[in-house]
């Protein structure tokens, strides 16, 4: 299973792909009808209610499994060879995380997690300036998408963790 590379490698045996795609696309419809029944509190936008951002996350969960599913017909390759990277990596992403679930009551988790994913992704090998890209992209989406458009108030923990 390893090789001098220290790389390790997985055989693919032919329909777990297949069997993880048709488990996603039935959970994530399950998921994506429990959401249908959340109530919208007084306070927030009818149509971005608390089900929109679980909605979106199902239904991209089923469109990228169907996508798989695509591409296991299209592929018909009966094996092929995952490859993980090297195996000291992982160990120093379990550090981050458990770094962010420590720390993010204290520094919130929109803080923790603007510390966490620049770490994460240079642990899996990404440029500085896809990290810096990716993170302030993050950071972005998250202010406009929970802030602004869905209303969630910021922890108060933000502001003084950002003025000092």
């Amino acid at each position: 299973m390893f090789n001098n590379k220290t790389f390790i490698f997985l055989k693919n045996m032919g329909g777990g792909e297949l069997s993880v795609a048709l488990v996603l696309i039935l959970l994530s419809f399950f998921g994506w009808w429990e959401t249908t029944r959340f109530e919208v509190d007084p306070g927030m936008v009818k149509t971005m209610g608390p089900a929109m951002f679980p909605q979106i996350l199902f239904g991209g969960i089923i469109i990228f499994s169907t996508f798989l599913i695509f591409q296991i017909l299209i592929n018909k390759s009966k094996r092929s060879e995952i490859v993980w990277g090297k195996w000291q990596k992982a160990p120093l992403a379990a550090v981050i995380m458990l770094f962010q679930a420590l720390t993010f009551e204290e520094l919130s988790t929109f803080v923790s997690a603007g510390i966490t994913l620049p770490l994460l992704l240079w642990i899996a090998g990404v440029r500085l300036k896809i990290i810096i890209i990716v993170t302030l992209i993050f950071m972005i989406f998250v202010y406009f998408f929970f802030i602004l458009a869905l209303r969630v108030p910021l922890p108060m923990q933000f502001l003084p963790t950002l003025l000092g």
